[in-house]
């Protein structure tokens, strides 16, 4: 219980509006940066596997000249044949058309591979992709250092963002607690500035510290002129008591007066206004 009393009047805990507004911008950055990280390296790659392909298929197209120009038959600079990866292999062949693979078996050596065939050959070159791999790895980095360093800023300036509003709440809470200690002169202070939800809160708050103001001042005028109209008749009773003769049932009926006396006194001296000096009882 202490705990929650503490929170409640005015030590944020992790519940607090402030500490919500920094994790839902949290969130909502992250998703940004991770949808922009992925959509930047998705481009990049194509990119990169455009350029690689174009690479080995005008390093395929040389090869192939100087293949067919070749008296001897020979093929001249094209990789042995059983090098050349089964599933390009397969392709080419059924097909009968150039194609390209990219051959990543080895992560750290990845290489593009361009086909033709050839008469009943099949002439094939490879372009190492090692360099545009590793700028395409420096890229991610970056843009994940780049996506760490904005949140560093995005957050706290959420966090700052959000302290003035929860201020605010605060100030209307401890406002609204005043008024439920009985402090009916209590007002947020808020006056009509902002004109957003909290505004409009503190507006009611204020309307209602009014409302109950008002009631209670009119409950005390009634009380008093209660208690006014009934003090000529008391004053009445009490005297027409003291000259009863003495006895049992006499003293009896004073006892009932002065209890009677009593409470139109408290009603009389809880009323407002005050009373005012001859008011006073005899």
């Amino acid at each position: 219980m202490g705990h929650v009393t503490r929170t409640a009047r005015g030590l944020p805990g992790w519940r607090s509006l402030r500490w919500k507004v920094a994790a839902l911008v949290t969130m909502a950055s992250c998703a940004v940066a991770l949808a922009v990280g992925v959509l930047v390296h998705r481009s990049t790659l194509e990119r990169s596997m455009s350029i690689g392909e174009g690479r080995a298929l005008t390093e395929l197209a040389s090869t192939v000249e100087t293949h067919r120009r070749a008296a001897d038959g020979t093929r001249a600079g094209e990789p042995d044949p059983v090098l050349i990866p089964s599933p390009l292999l397969q392709q080419v062949r059924a097909t009968g058309r150039t194609g390209t693979w990219y051959d990543d078996r080895k992560p750290d050596i990845p290489w593009m591979w361009a086909a033709e065939p050839v008469g009943d050959q099949v002439v094939a070159v490879q372009i190492d992709m090692g360099t545009e791999l590793r700028s395409r790895q420096a890229l991610d980095r970056h843009i994940v250092m780049a996506a760490l360093a904005a949140l560093g800023v995005v957050v706290p300036s959420a966090v700052l963002a959000a302290e003035l509003p929860g201020r605010r709440l605060r100030r209307v809470a401890r406002t609204a607690r005043r008024i439920a200690d009985g402090d009916l002169d209590a007002r947020t202070g808020e006056g009509g500035r902002g004109g957003d939800e909290i505004t409009e809160i503190s507006a009611t708050v204020d309307s209602m510290a009014d409302s109950l103001r008002e009631r209670l001042l009119s409950e005390q005028r009634f009380t008093a002129d209660v208690a006014h109209e009934l003090r000529t008749p008391l004053m009445g009773l009490v005297t027409s008591a003291e000259l009863l003769p003495e006895g049992e049932a006499t003293e009896l009926v004073r006892d009932r007066v002065r209890v009677l006396r009593a409470l139109v006194e408290d009603l009389l001296w809880s009323g407002w206004p005050p009373p005012r000096a001859g008011d006073a009882w005899p």
